[in-house]
C-alpha cells in the first residue's frame, strides 16, 4: 500500500504538478480545465493501453511517443521544482518563465540527441591465465522494440568495425512482444562469434521464442550453462530477482573449479553476485541492466538498488564491468549517461588485473 501511494504521488507530481506549473508560467493566461487535465494525467496511460489492446507497427509508434512524453515530463519536473521554489521566494513570473525555458529546452534536446549516439569505451585487462591477446566486445540493453528498426543494424556495423574476436550480449536485447520476425536479423551479421544471456525483459516478453530465433541466427545462447571457447570458458546465467542466483547456478554447473579453470567470463544481466563470482574463481563478470540511471536525477534512485551502477569494480582477482547499456528503455532519451559499446582488450601477463582507459 505504501509503495502504491508513493507511485501515485510521483505520477501526479510529474504529469500534473510539473506540466501545469510549466504551462501557467510560460503561458500566463492559460488556466487548465477538466479536458486539459484529463489529457495531461490520462494521456500516458492511454498510449500504453492502446498498444496493449492492439500490438502492431502503428501502436508501437504510439507507445514510443508516449514513452518520450513520459521522459520529457520527468525531466520537466526536475527543472520545474527549483524554478517554482525561486518563484515562491519572490522571483518575478516572467523571469521564472525565461529561466524555465532556458534550462529545460537545451536539456530536452540534448537528451534526445544523446540517446542516438554510440560511444565506444575501451577497457584493458591482463591475466596470467591468458596465453594470447583477445579483443572482446560487450553490448547490453539494446531494447529492440523501444528502439526503432534501424538501431540494431547500426550497432552491428559499429561492432564489426572494431574487429572483435567475440561479442557478448548481456540481456535486454528485446523488450516488446509481437515484433516483426526480421527485427533481430541484423545480429546474424556479426562478424565474430556471439554469446547471449537473457535479461529481465526477455523473461517478460517470451525468452524461449527469442532465444530460439537468436540460435537460428548463429548466436550461442547460454541459459545457466557454460561453453568452452578457444582457451576461455564462457558462462551465461539467466536473469532472476533473487540475489543468490549467481551463487546457486555457478555451484550447480561447476563453472568455478578455481584451481583448474581457464580464463572464465560470466554473463549475467544485473550487477548482483560479484562476491559469489569471485569466490567461484570467475575472472571477468559482464553485466548491464542499470542504464546508469539513463536520465538524471533518476540515477540516484537506481544507485540505491544497484550500488555498482556502471563501470569497473574489482573484488580480488575478479573484475566486474557494468555496461550503462547500448540502447535505451522507454523514452529515447539519455541525460548524464551514454549508449556504450564496450571493448575489452585482453592480454597475457604474469599477474595483475590491468587498467581501464
Amino acid at each position: 500500500m505504501r509503495r502504491l501511494l508513493v507511485v501515485v504521488t510521483v505520477y501526479f507530481l510529474v504529469f500534473g504538478y510539473a506540466q501545469v506549473v510549466a504551462g501557467v508560467l510560460v503561458f500566463p493566461g492559460w488556466r487548465p480545465g477538466t479536458p486539459e487535465l484529463l489529457v495531461l494525467l490520462v494521456g500516458p496511460n492511454a498510449g500504453w493501453l492502446i498498444h496493449q489492446a492492439r500490438r502492431n507497427a502503428l501502436t508501437r509508434w504510439v507507445l514510443r511517443a508516449t514513452w518520450l512524453w513520459m521522459g520529457l515530463a520527468f525531466l520537466l519536473f526536475s527543472v520545474v521544482v527549483p524554478v517554482h521554489l525561486l518563484l515562491l521566494l519572490g522571483l518575478p513570473g516572467d523571469v521564472a518563465a525565461v529561466l524555465l525555458v532556458a534550462a529545460y529546452a537545451p536539456l530536452a534536446v540534448w537528451s534526445i540527441v544523446n540517446a542516438h549516439r554510440l560511444e565506444v569505451r575501451r577497457v584493458a585487462l591482463s591475466s596470467p591465465k591468458l596465453d594470447r591477446p583477445a579483443r572482446l566486445v560487450q553490448i547490453s540493453d539494446v531494447h529492440v522494440g523501444s528502439r526503432g528498426a534501424g538501431f540494431l543494424p547500426r550497432i552491428v556495423r559499429r561492432v564489426n568495425a572494431l574487429d572483435p574476436d567475440a561479442v557478448f550480449v548481456t540481456g535486454d536485447l528485446v523488450d516488446l512482444m509481437n515484433l516483426p520476425e526480421d527485427a533481430l536479423d541484423s545480429i546474424g551479421a556479426l562478424a565474430a562469434p556471439a554469446f547471449f544471456a537473457i535479461g529481465n525483459h526477455e523473461r517478460y516478453v517470451g525468452s524461449d521464442a527469442i532465444c530460439a530465433r537468436l540460435e537460428t541466427l548463429g548466436v550461442a545462447v547460454l541459459r545457466n550453462a557454460r561453453a568452452e571457447w578457444g582457451t576461455m570458458r564462457i558462462v551465461g546465467i539467466d536473469d532472476a530477482e533473487t540475489r543468490d542466483q549467481v551463487a546457486r547456478v555457478l555451484e550447480r554447473i561447476g563453472a568455478g573449479e578455481r584451481d583448474r579453470a581457464p580464463f572464465t567470463i560470466l554473463l549475467y544481466h544485473r550487477p548482483d553476485g560479484l562476491e559469489d563470482a569471485a569466490r567461484a574463481g570467475i575472472d571477468l563478470m559482464l553485466c548491464g541492466h542499470t542504464h546508469n540511471g539513463q536520465i538524471v536525477p533518476f540515477d540516484r534512485i537506481v544507485k540505491r538498488y544497484f550500488p555498482r551502477i556502471a563501470g569497473r569494480y574489482d573484488v580480488g582477482a575478479t573484475v566486474l564491468y557494468v555496461s550503462p547499456g547500448t540502447g535505451t528503455w522507454g523514452p529515447t532519451m539519455r541525460l548524464g549517461s551514454s549508449n556504450e559499446i564496450t571493448v575489452f582488450e585482453l592480454s597475457p601477463a604474469p599477474g595483475g588485473a590491468g587498467r581501464e582507459s
